[in-house]
């Protein structure tokens, strides 16, 4: 794999040292086959997210990149018709969601 691609504790992810896409993580559960689950990692903080929507809701899980649990944190609803959202890491555990009418920063 190139250099830029990182693989630690699970999350596998290409940076360029500012910046982070991440396109592995521990997932809690099969997910349909047209999911639109999105991921976000903090690796200074040790945390990634995953986003995964089911029906009208979308599920937020974290994971502890140095103790590999991964943890339900939240539920949020969503219209059915568009994106479940995008996440950024917001420092110190945070994560920002933002969907097509809100912006959540969950703790």
């Amino acid at each position: 794999m190139p250099p830029e691609v990182q693989d630690d504790h699970g999350v596998t992810y290409v940076s360029d040292g500012v910046r982070n896409y991440v396109f592995s993580m521990p997932s809690p559960e099969l997910l349909p086959f047209n999911s639109q689950v999105a991921y976000a990692a903090d690796p200074a903080n040790r945390q990634a997210w995953e986003i995964i929507p089911s029906g009208y809701q979308t599920q937020l899980f974290q994971y502890n990149m140095d103790s590999q649990q991964l943890l339900f944190k939240t539920q949020v609803s969503y219209p059915y018709y568009s994106s479940p959202g995008v996440l950024y890491p917001a420092g110190n555990g945070a994560v920002l969601l933002v969907q097509e009418n809100s912006v959540l920063l969950i703790p």
